[in-house]
């Protein structure tokens, strides 16, 4: 996986990446004759010298702005800032000092470990110089809801831990995809008042972007857990070393349209009104690279749990053995539907890829998964959401009192309805596959559900009974077979039994959106003016 020429191998990707830049700022030459000496100094540098300055994110930024600029002809583009830039990259390249032109500036370094490939972590206490207006103009840009921090001493250790978990367990693949991610960006609320709440909510766990070239941002959510820490190190990892496939191979046809693409429906996740579970081909494909690792991760976890625990600590609630079949199951679904609905959007080297990683998925035992009309990828919405369902609580009780006592009983009646509802469905399900016991156990619960025993839970009671049912649904639904969610129908619909869970999620998910729309909305309609 990570020696395979050209999707996976380091050395041959940086190769192509210098080929790439070198290029480009040969065309940048033509329009600004003065960076001659930084092209000479680019083209005279050793590898081991032009590596740290090859892949510094502001550079890259840079050097792309100015020459589409130029093309294109922009007026009024900010060359002095960009001379600035550019001498930066020149006098570090000349003097063979090794080090990230962005870093450099910082008033502390922090390394992820001693190797050249070993990404840096942005310091928020700096040099506010050309490279750091530039750094932050570029996370501005992107994530104006969050804030650049300066990771303390304990977060440093996780994601110090998180790097040593990765090269213990996936050593060769960790090598290759860290060597694409060149700054960690450690990310926080806006207010810096609730940073010592371990409560707060983030608006997002990990991102990359193709605008922000070279870097990674993990938010402090995401580094309270080595295991998870180095799950989201590797993903965006792993999307950054796409970027730098994608800048030198055909991966997608020539004019590809991101809002032209057909879409594949991430079945996993909660529809919403702005279609955001519904991917382009580019970033199917993006996702399915992710979850073919992401599968092999949670697989070599699995294979040693005690002596792996034994070096690196607890799990604390990570589930490998569960989270390679999820992994393995959203990559073949995608593999699958890329070939079925997105080949024409992929160029000859993103179809050689998704070949290729579809045979990886068979290695790992995707070909064997049951074929069961997709119930599986429901059911993990399913699940998931009823571990979220406190977050919706949580919104309610930040609403004044009296408004929040009134939202609360009518969300418990829906709450009621919507739980029934489920139940229902499990009993057609347990009758259709012939099993009475679990049938008529499932209708005496959903008879003890009613908005008048709801109304007397507190809402501390309330996820626990909300999250129980929902367990009790989803342990009947995956142990029905394959062959029935395919070949069973139910007699009532005459519907496979695969499709009954769809609908079943797909319902629910609509009435859990809407209750999370409707805490936000007047209590009643204003009186005519």
């Amino acid at each position: 996986m990570a020696l395979n020429v050209p999707f996976g191998d380091w050395r041959y990707i940086n190769d192509r990446s210098v080929t790439f830049y070198t290029r480009r700022l040969e065309m940048l030459v033509r329009h600004l004759p003065e960076l001659e000496p930084l092209l000479a100094a680019w083209k005279a540098a050793s590898p081991e010298d032009r590596y740290p300055v090859l892949g510094d994110t502001v550079l890259r930024a840079t050097l792309n702005a100015a020459l589409g600029g130029m093309e294109t002809g922009v007026k009024d583009l900010p060359l002095e800032r960009y001379r600035a830039v550019f001498e930066g990259a020149r006098r570090l390249l000349a003097e063979g000092r090794r080090e990230s032109p962005t870093e450099n500036g910082a008033s502390r370094r922090l390394p992820l470990g001693e190797a050249a490939h070993h990404p840096w972590v942005w310091c928020d206490e700096r040099e506010e110089d050309v490279w750091a207006q530039g750094f932050r103009e570029l996370f501005d840009h992107e994530k104006s809801s969050s804030v650049l921090r300066t990771p303390d001493e304990a977060t440093m250790g996780v994601l110090r831990g998180a790097v040593a978990l990765l090269e213990d367990v996936l050593p060769r693949v960790t090598r290759s995809v860290l060597d694409h991610a060149y700054v960690v960006g450690v990310t926080d609320v806006v207010n810096r008042q609730a940073w010592d709440n371990p409560n707060r909510r983030f608006s997002y766990d990990s991102f990359t972007t193709f605008t922000i070239p070279g870097a990674l941002f993990l938010s402090m959510g995401m580094l309270r857990n080595p295991y998870k820490a180095a799950e989201s190190l590797l993903h965006e990892s792993l999307h950054l070393k796409l970027h730098d496939i994608e800048h030198t191979h055909a991966i997608l046809k020539r004019g590809y349209n991101a809002g032209r693409s057909p879409v594949i429906r991430s079945l996993w996740n909660r529809s919403h009104p702005d279609a955001t579970n519904e991917w382009p081909a580019c970033r199917s494909l993006a996702a399915m690279h992710v979850y073919l690792h992401l599968a092999l991760y949670a697989e070599r976890l699995a294979r040693e749990p005690e002596r792996i625990q034994a070096v690196h600590g607890p799990l604390n609630g990570y589930e490998p053995v569960p989270q390679r079949r999820r992994a393995l199951e959203r990559a073949h679904y995608l593999g699958g539907m890329l070939r079925r609905d997105c080949w024409e959007e992929l160029g000859i080297g993103g179809q050689r890829m998704v070949d290729w990683m579809m045979g990886l998925l068979n290695e790992l035992g995707a070909g064997a998964l049951p074929q069961d009309g997709n119930a599986h990828l429901f059911l993990d919405l399913y699940e998931r959401e009823a571990k979220e369902f406190n977050v919706l609580l949580a919104s309610l009780r930040a609403l004044p009192e009296a408004v929040a006592e009134e939202r609360g009983q009518g969300l418990r009646q829906k709450v009621s309805e919507m739980l029934r509802g489920e139940l229902g469905v499990a009993v057609r399900i347990a009758a259709s596959v012939g099993d009475a016991s679990a049938s008529a156990s499932l209708r005496e619960q959903a008879e003890r559900i009613t908005s008048t025993r709801l109304s007397g839970l507190s809402d501390a009671e309330l996820p626990g009974l909300f999250n129980s049912t929902r367990g009790t649904v989803a342990s009947l639904l995956r142990a029905v077979s394959s062959e029935h969610f395919l070949g069973t129908r139910e007699p009532e619909t005459e519907k496979p039994l695969s499709e009954l869970v769809r609908d079943m999620v797909v319902s629910s998910s609509t009435q859990l959106n809407d209750m999370s729309s409707a805490r936000f909305q007047p209590l009643r309609a204003a009186p005519p003016s």
